[in-house]
């Protein structure tokens, strides 16, 4: 195992801790958002998918502050803030009882949440240098995983939809794990500030329209835009409704999530070390790739005969689909911030975030309206086919992007990038 987890320093791993114990929390909660806003408060199903979609609108609106908070205030305090805020969306969470209460407290969510990413990318990316940057993001998305992967294995036993009680507990469980985060960071000292924050005097490059500029970034953000689209705002939306649909139950829910889960943890740095010297565009066009098979197996599950070989398959697809995940986590994010000048850090990172947002109102926006018109089918056929336009996109990006930024390093400093797959 040693061999395996990355060299770190120690404000590193206690900044991942941290992490790994709010996503606890997450975990409680994450799958059963829209069972909760559908069957416990008796949302419709095409409303709820609209709720939803306001933490994404919001995070939409307000990342752009966010990144401009990190590089104007520095990572940490900017991390501290959106702890508190997301603390406070979960707390609403647990008092919906109208529609017009869901989706007050998914968009006080949505305002933590955009800036909680760039100022958590960001202070991981001070706390790690560059050649670290990789091993930090992937022990990062081990750890969300392993945290959410708990979280939802009680998630799923706690959750009774004939016991409104249970959610409303399980929210608030959630809202103490924001606030253990921020006591930890307390832990961690002379980091993330306004101070560490370099600027190269040859970069002309200034506030957002310096990101914009970055035509190559620019590309990659279309490119993510489309896969959250179609995978990841799925996850959580469209696939757990079709799952639904398809007489899974939310206890089955939470196992095809914990094995997702159980696939990351045990895969992560097994993946990263592989990666090391590799082209990170190779890693996203397998898994776009990856995401795709899972989804055609999510369609083959709902299909199956039986309660049990039904719940087998769907947990099978977001076994696949957890593959795919292990290859993002240490790919994208050190590609962004090995893109990002240090004066724009956080502004890159935001723009990255805006990408989840964007994704995030489409695509569960299309989960409800396919799903509630008995188009899941059809939703998931269409997912898959967006895939493969993912993989071609990528391949034509791989030609501009400049072979330096394109390598994955290899996390020992002492150690040279291999020459990259062809």
């Amino acid at each position: 195992m040693d061999k395996l987890l990355p060299p770190l320093s120690r404000k590193a791993w206690i900044v991942l801790g941290g992490n790994t114990i709010s996503a606890v929390g997450t975990g409680l909660v994450l799958p059963f958002l829209i069972v909760y806003l559908r069957e416990v408060r008796h949302i419709k199903i095409q409303t709820a998918g609209l709720a939803i979609a306001t933490i994404a609108v919001v995070g939409l609106a307000a990342g752009p502050i966010g990144g401009l908070l990190v590089d104007r205030f520095g990572s940490r305090r900017t991390l501290l803030g959106a702890l508190l805020v997301c603390s406070s969306g979960s707390l609403l969470t647990a008092e919906i009882h109208a529609t017009w209460q869901a989706f007050l407290a998914t968009g006080v969510f949505g305002l933590g949440l955009s800036t909680l990413w760039p100022s958590t990318h960001a202070l991981l990316a001070t706390v790690a240098g560059e050649r670290e940057r990789p091993g930090a993001f992937a022990v990062h998305y081990a750890g969300l995983n392993g945290g959410i992967g708990i979280g939802g294995i009680v998630g799923g036993l706690l959750a009774d939809v004939s016991r409104p009680e249970t959610f409303e507990l399980m929210y608030r469980l959630d809202a103490l794990s924001w606030i253990l985060f921020a006591i930890v960071l307390f832990a961690v000292k002379d980091v993330g500030g306004r101070e560490h924050i370099e600027r190269d005097v040859s970069d002309e490059r200034v506030g957002y329209r310096g990101v914009v500029k970055d035509r190559v970034f620019m590309e990659l953000l279309g490119i993510m835009t489309l896969f959250i689209i179609v995978a990841f705002a799925q996850l959580n939306s469209g696939f757990v409704a079709y799952a639904r649909n398809a007489g899974v139950s939310t206890r089955a829910i939470g196992m095809a999530f914990a094995a997702n889960t159980f696939t990351i943890v045990t895969l992560q740095l097994v993946v990263l070390k592989y990666l090391a010297g590799h082209r990170r565009t190779r890693a996203l066009m397998l898994l776009f790739s990856l995401a795709g098979a899972a989804w055609v197996v999510t369609i083959f599950a709902a299909h199956i005969e039986g309660t049990l070989p039904r719940a087998i398959g769907f947990a099978a697809a977001m076994s696949i689909f957890a593959l795919g995940e292990c290859l993002m986590s240490p790919t994208v994010p050190g590609l962004v911030n090995d893109m990002a000048p240090d004066h724009l850090r956080g502004r890159y990172i935001a723009s990255y975030s805006l990408v989840f947002s964007i994704g995030n109102i489409i695509g569960p926006a299309l989960a409800g309206f396919f799903i509630g018109a008995a188009l899941g089918d059809e939703l998931f056929v269409g997912m898959i086919a967006l895939c493969g336009v993912a993989v071609y996109l990528t391949s034509r990006l791989e030609r501009r992007l400049p072979a330096d930024k394109n390598i994955a390093p290899f996390p020992d400093r002492d150690r040279e990038p291999a020459p990259a797959i062809s």
